[in-house]
């Protein structure tokens, strides 16, 4: 362990050794401890006789682990000293005690220690203690650490994150559950996910039960799924995409149940302007064609089939719009137009599929995304006369 004073009135140490604080009131005691432990290789770097002097020397060392004995005879004694280095520093505590009262046991345990060594220490003991207490603090730290790393993840993620465990009560939500399901965490966490949730299908509107004891029951992932709306106990009803996997001890056994799901109400609802908006301008009387940038095909509505005399589109996508114009150029001069301008109207002249001449009035538009980049042309044709020109 490598550690730095950076008090300018005292030595500065930088060790690789363990580094151990003694809090001992009796100097014998202290110094024979301190002898044994320097003889396994580890440093002492101090010896505090009282319960302010321990702070002191635990903010000012910052040690690798603490011998407290409980019993100190000053105003703070051991189990209030370490209380206080447990909240402000996180160094591991071991008692050290001869004998102690029934109530003095109980308030050391309330400062979590990591052990305790009775009087007069044994050698094998006392070596062993130190490493499995500075081992396990080491491994304790870095599991927070990660438990910190995970939770601030869960945390600020976007989708809503809902963990039950095995009698379905919930343990865990995110704050996007919150902000989707317009429920505080106090409303929810211990409560049965059944009683604040229920699931309803899309399509039919029918409740669907059972769909995280399934989960549990099975020990299987629930696939994504899309088509489901859940219903919050406000009764507000949100459409969702989601999935359920089993959380699986060491043992195999279930545990918990992590319910991952999204909001997409929004999207849902964009899917179905679209799609109406598709169905307007495949059934529009307009002849219609949208086109990649160089000029191909990508879509035809039933209009253009029909006053260029097709049956199926397939027979039309991928060639260049200008197959359907009778001057080419005339075709390359439009779009050459669109490149500097964002629309064009004017009357052409077009080839029907049976090489007769059609004289139409077009409107061409060039199709510009939210930054304002180009990415497609859209051209709407009207017969003026509703009749081929031969």
């Amino acid at each position: 362990m490598t550690h730095v004073n950076n008090s300018k009135t005292q030595k500065v140490w930088i060790m690789n050794e363990i580094t151990v604080l003694i809090v001992e009131d009796e100097v014998i005691v202290a110094a024979n401890l301190k002898r044994r432990l320097e003889n396994f290789g580890y440093r002492v770097c101090g010896i505090a006789p009282s319960g302010e002097a321990a702070i002191e020397k635990a903010d000012q060392f910052r040690p690798d682990m603490i011998f407290m004995d409980i019993m100190l005879e000053t105003d703070m004694d051991g189990v209030e000293a370490a209380e206080h280095i447990r909240r402000q520093f996180d160094i591991p505590v071991v008692f050290v005690t001869a004998f102690s009262d029934e109530q003095t046991l109980q308030r050391a345990k309330i400062t979590e220690p990591y052990g305790y060594i009775i009087k007069p220490f044994n050698m094998k003991e006392l070596q062993t203690i130190v490493e499995i207490t500075v081992y396990k603090h080491d491994i304790e730290k870095k599991m927070r650490e990660n438990r910190q790393w995970i939770m601030t993840i869960l945390n600020n993620i976007h989708d809503a994150i809902i963990v039950v465990n095995t009698e379905e009560q919930i343990t865990f939500m995110n704050p996007t559950v919150e902000h989707i399901s317009k429920l505080t965490s106090d409303e929810v966490m211990g409560k049965h996910f059944g009683s604040l949730f229920t699931f309803m299908c899309e399509k039919n509107k029918k409740e669907i039960k059972n769909v995280i004891s399934k989960v549990i029951e099975s020990g299987q992932p629930q696939d994504t799924v899309d088509n489901h709306i859940l219903i919050n106990r406000h009764g507000d009803q949100i459409q969702i995409e989601y999935n359920l996997a089993p959380i699986i001890d060491e043992a195999g056994k279930v545990t918990d149940v992590i319910f991952v799901f999204r909001d997409i109400t929004k999207r849902k609802e964009a899917e179905e302007l679209l799609r109406i908006k598709e169905i307007a301008m495949r059934n529009s009387i307009n002849a219609i064609a949208i086109t990649d940038l160089m000029g191909n095909i990508t879509y035809v509505n039933k209009a253009f089939l029909k006053l260029w005399g097709y049956e199926k589109e397939q027979n039309i996508f991928g060639g260049p719009s200008a197959n359907f114009w009778q001057l080419e150029d005339n075709a390359l001069e439009v779009i050459e137009k669109l490149t500097g301008e964002e629309s064009w109207i004017g009357m052409i002249r077009a080839t029907h599929r049976d090489r007769k001449s059609m004289e139409l009035e077009l409107s061409a538009t060039m199709v510009i995304d939210d930054l304002g980049n180009p990415v497609c042309m859209m051209t709407s044709f009207v017969d003026p006369n509703n009749r081929l020109i031969t």
